[in-house]
């Protein structure tokens, strides 16, 4: 009786230990997808601003040289009314959606390997786990660095970047989103002037 006393905390004790790095490693997911989030925000919106820019630079440019030399600047542009084009906005968004998939693909790769790995004695099968001794051996979570890792020396550098066909097809459809809210607003603008 005793002895049954003495076991019932630690039993307790590993079931709330337990509980503790199940819900550590599901914050962990947590952290690694906010932080893919914010990866992916950043490098959209510095890739836009960068094309923007570019093809602001270009039509000061051309403005430019259609008025003999007298150079604009892209703020020139811009007040003149040259404002990126619904083509050259595309252009924008498609670079900008093209560059985020591909550098933020292998935090997405990494999170869902994370988050599907089954535990040993499942993977291996329960006939093949009583065989090799991987019943009552627990499944330790790996971290962002040995996912990666593993990854690595397992699937090679290129398994990082799985999956990135079907992320690039889907940039367009933002694009085309985006692109018709302007459009829109800008038919809405054309038809309150009209009825003015």
């Amino acid at each position: 009786m005793a002895a049954q006393r003495c076991a019932a905390p630690s039993m307790a004790a590993q079931r709330a230990r337990s509980r503790g790095a199940q819900h550590g490693a599901s914050l962990g997911r947590c952290s690694l997808f906010l932080a893919g989030s914010r990866l992916a925000l950043s490098v959209y919106y510095f890739f836009f601003e960068k094309s923007r820019s570019l093809l602001l630079a270009s039509k000061s440019r051309a403005l430019a040289a259609a008025n003999s030399g007298k150079g604009a600047s892209a703020g020139a542009v811009i007040l003149a009314g040259g404002a990126l084009t619904t083509a050259e906005s595309m252009l924008a968004g498609l670079i900008a959606g093209c560059a985020t998939s591909i550098i933020s693909n292998p935090i997405w790769v990494i999170n869902t390997r994370q988050t599907v790995r089954a535990p040993a004695s499942a993977a291996a099968g329960k006939a093949g786990a009583a065989k090799s001794g991987a019943q009552g051996k627990k499944d330790v979570k790996m971290g962002f660095f040995q996912t990666l890792s593993h990854i690595v020396h397992k699937d090679g550098v290129l398994a990082l970047w799985r999956g990135i066909g079907p992320a690039l097809v889907l940039v367009i459809n933002p694009i085309l989103q985006v692109s018709g809210a302007r459009g829109g607003a800008r038919w809405g603008k054309r038809g309150e002037g009209k009825r003015r």
